[in-house]
């Protein structure tokens, strides 16, 4: 551009000068010519100056772009299709990654970089929807952000979940949408680089290891749906960051069925469900309920296939306060009788030591005067 805009005068300017210093000298003075070998410097003087402001301009320029590109947060969105936006500052989409098979046929063709993030996720969404993975029995949406700033990662996760809330409800479907900030570790991180699940899958299965069922275990939850692991966290109070709608429970038995497979099990005629426990629970990556209560001096406990209403588990222990109360005082005089024994052994021992020490002294000095004897003859 500045070599376009630059006019080609130099050979007028040395004609003007030439054709001046000739006027001066008819008139009798002579004005000095000026060098057309300085004045080709000037020229290149200038352009080297603009060229240089243009480097410089151009270099500002990279160095903007590359901080606008640097990604400040990454969004995974899990539903069994699993996809990871990278986003910039400005909520754009700089990278959208496939983490499975299901994945890559959610993105097919479609190019989100530069998209805005919020357009980005609800593109994502109108793919899963028309593909099948997501309808009114499988209606769960993992969001998950993390972020280096906090605050920031918090914002932006709430402001996707709202904005998927909305396209759901939209498109007439009752959808369940569990929203997360994830702290990133290098523990979380390799627990989901080895088993080839999202950052924010493997943040949602420790948090449930940490509600600490009697059967759940990594293995377990691993085997899981991202559907079936949203209904344990709903069930369980995992913390979420935002949390609308509920998981759908339609492909399982209700609590109550449960409740009544257990009783019918145990022989009684009838449990209150106020007077029982019954939650969500995974038992080698089976959906159940843990059903549990007292009756007729027992504590039952049961593990109920939620599908099926096959009974997994179950026990029942006698509840009697008195035998407890026995036990601890049987334990305590176990305890007095102990403390006897082993005085009793110290003090024999201690009298044995005494004994023996005193017959080592006598026979001592029996030795000592018989020496005494043999000198003096």
């Amino acid at each position: 551009a500045i070599e376009e805009s630059t006019p080609d005068i130099l050979d007028e300017l040395i004609s003007e000068i030439e054709a001046g210093t000739s006027a001066g000298a008819d008139e009798g003075r002579i004005e000095p010519a000026a060098s057309p070998v300085r004045k080709r410097r000037g020229w290149v003087k200038a352009i080297a100056g603009c060229a240089a402001a243009l480097m410089l301009f151009a270099g500002a320029s990279t160095i903007f772009n590359s901080s606008k590109d640097q990604a400040v947060a990454v969004v995974d969105l899990d539903v069994n299709p699993s996809v990871e936006l990278s986003i910039d500052k400005e909520h754009k989409i700089i990278e959208a990654k496939a983490l499975n098979e299901d994945g890559k046929t959610i993105l097919g063709d479609m190019e989100l970089e530069g998209t805005d993030v919020k357009v980005g996720c609800n593109a994502l969404i109108g793919s899963m929807l028309q593909n099948g993975y997501i309808s009114d029995s499988s209606n769960s949406v993992l969001v998950s952000v993390s972020s280096d700033d906090q605050e920031k990662g918090r914002e932006i996760e709430h402001m996707i979940s709202g904005s998927l809330n909305e396209n759901l409800s939209s498109s007439h479907v009752s959808g369940s949408i569990l929203g997360q900030y994830v702290d990133k570790s290098a523990e979380l991180e390799s627990f989901a680089s080895d088993n080839d699940i999202s950052l924010g899958k493997a943040g949602l299965i420790k948090k449930l290891m940490a509600t600490k069922s009697r059967h759940m275990t990594e293995e377990a939850l691993l085997k899981l749906s991202t559907q079936e692991l949203i209904l344990l966290g709903q069930e369980r109070d995992v913390e979420a960051d935002d949390s609308y709608g509920k998981a759908d429970t339609s492909s399982y038995i209700s609590k109550d069925e449960a409740l009544a497979i257990a009783v019918r099990e145990s022989g009684l005629s009838d449990v209150p469900a106020d007077a029982a426990s019954i939650e969500f629970d995974c038992d080698d990556g089976i959906i159940t309920y843990e059903v549990e209560f007292e009756a007729g001096g027992r504590e039952y406990e049961f593990d109920i296939n939620a599908e099926t209403g096959e009974i997994i588990t179950h026990d029942a222990d006698v509840i009697d306060a008195d035998d407890r109360d026995g036990d601890e005082i049987d334990d305590d005089r176990d305890d007095v009788d102990d403390d006897r024994d082993g005085d009793s052994e110290d003090a024999d021992s201690d009298h044995d030591d005494d004994d023996h020490d005193d017959d080592d002294h006598d026979d001592d000095d029996l030795d000592d005067e018989h020496d005494d004897h043999d000198d003096d003859d």
